[in-house]
């Protein structure tokens, strides 16, 4: 025989997972208009947990620049989704003559550009000049080795995860170096 009237939801039922109902109306009292979760920093993001498949996230106030933007979770992790452009600074050791680098981050990665270029010297195959430093907060997480082109030799410009940047040439030469930093690229996270 139907039943007529309004139904009766029937909680707490022991056949639902604990507290659903709960947890549930926590989660919608945190999203927001354009259904994103807003955190003021990265560790209180990861603090949550890792949030379900899809899942978004805006961290708002980070003080590492580039956390801040959105975040979308794949159920195991949080990965950056979309971050303004964040400009660095690339401050020149006592080779360093000038050039023109560019330092940014943007979508979670950072990026160099531009030349450096020293004064005339002696540059020796296999040894290793400093360039520079980087910005704090433009830091690779773990050193990172590019292959580059000074002065028409082979090179390696090696980045390591304190910003300080170092060339090792290629070839022997007495000149004014001048190094690319285009291929120089990593992710922050």
């Amino acid at each position: 025989m139907p039943t007529f009237g309004p139904q009766a939801l029937p909680y707490p039922n022991p056949s639902d997972a604990a507290d659903v109902p709960g947890v549930l109306l926590t989660l919608l009292q945190k999203i927001q208009v354009g259904g994103a979760i807003p955190y003021t920093s990265k560790s209180a993001l990861d603090a949550s947990g890792t949030g379900f498949a899809g899942q978004l996230a805006v961290v708002t106030a980070d003080s590492t620049a580039w956390k801040n933007g959105v975040w979308e979770s794949n159920g195991s992790a949080w990965s950056l989704l979309a971050a303004p452009r964040v400009t660095g600074s690339f401050t020149g050791s006592t080779i360093y003559s000038g050039g023109g680098v560019t330092v940014y981050t943007e979508n979670g990665r950072c990026y160099l550009g531009g030349n450096v270029t020293s004064t005339s010297a002696s540059f020796t195959t296999g040894t290793s000049y400093a360039l520079g430093t980087l910005a704090a907060g433009f830091f690779p997480p773990a050193t990172k080795i590019f292959a580059s082109s000074a002065n028409g030799f082979f090179s390696q410009v090696t980045i390591d995860t304190s910003g300080h940047i170092g060339i090792t040439v290629g070839g022997s030469f007495t000149a004014t170096l001048s190094v690319s930093m285009d291929p120089c690229s990593w992710d922050m996270s």
